[in-house]
């Protein structure tokens, strides 16, 4: 394993950490209004690590802009994941 495998092996797994606390904290969350505070933290902390784990591992190449179409994608659908649960939690009071 060269070293600049092993700088994304730990970037990754410091992503995997985010998530894992994230997932964690979404299901211990008392209703779905606080679960959209860990919601936002693994959308805004994983998908960054994870392109610059991509950058270290393969060079700024076709992979990384790849990596960087996913990490647009994740860092739109999380406000919008967070909207969609906020809407579902009032629509769900209500009836």
């Amino acid at each position: 394993m060269t070293a600049r495998n092993l700088a994304a092996a730990i970037v990754l797994a410091i992503a995997a950490a985010f998530a894992l606390l994230s997932a964690i904290g979404i299901l211990r969350s008392r209703n779905s209004f606080a679960a959209l505070h860990p919601l936002g933290l693994a959308g805004i902390t994983v998908p960054p690590l994870a392109l610059a784990a991509v950058v270290i591992a393969a060079g700024f190449g076709v992979s990384a802009v790849k990596g960087l179409a996913v990490v647009v994608v994740l860092l739109l659908g999380g406000p919008i994941g967070s909207h969609a649960i906020g809407i579902a939690h009032r629509r769900r009071r209500r009836s």
